[in-house]
């Protein structure tokens, strides 16, 4: 099989997921993913973890929400008042637009 550097995690998972349901055991499904993703695989206790997942009735591919993981959100009103700071003060800082927002200061860009 050719190799293929750009195997999201999600595409992994989604691999392994139906594998699980064909009863293949972890050990070869980490083998056949090493084998067409090289050293982007993901480690073997993982594709233990996610086998033990699905057998045991998971069925979505995503990470669980974690605590303390930053959430995004989009809120028209936010926007609208950075919108209106940024326009007012155009010299400003993120972190100046965001404190005056009263919003985590990251920036997530989605192209």
């Amino acid at each position: 099989m050719a190799s293929c550097p750009n195997f999201s995690e999600l595409e992994q998972r989604t691999y392994i997921k139906f594998r699980t349901i064909l009863e293949i055991p972890p050990k070869s499904i980490h083998d056949e993913l090493a084998t067409i993703c090289g050293e982007d695989t993901l480690s073997y206790s993982t594709v233990r973890r996610w086998v033990s997942l699905f057998r045991e009735g998971r069925t979505s591919v995503q990470d669980a929400p974690r605590p303390g993981a930053p959430k995004l959100a989009t809120n028209n009103d936010k926007l609208s008042e950075v919108k209106e700071y940024v326009e007012s003060f155009p010299h400003s800082s993120v972190e100046e637009v965001a404190n005056y927002v009263g919003i985590q200061r990251e920036v997530h860009t989605q192209f």
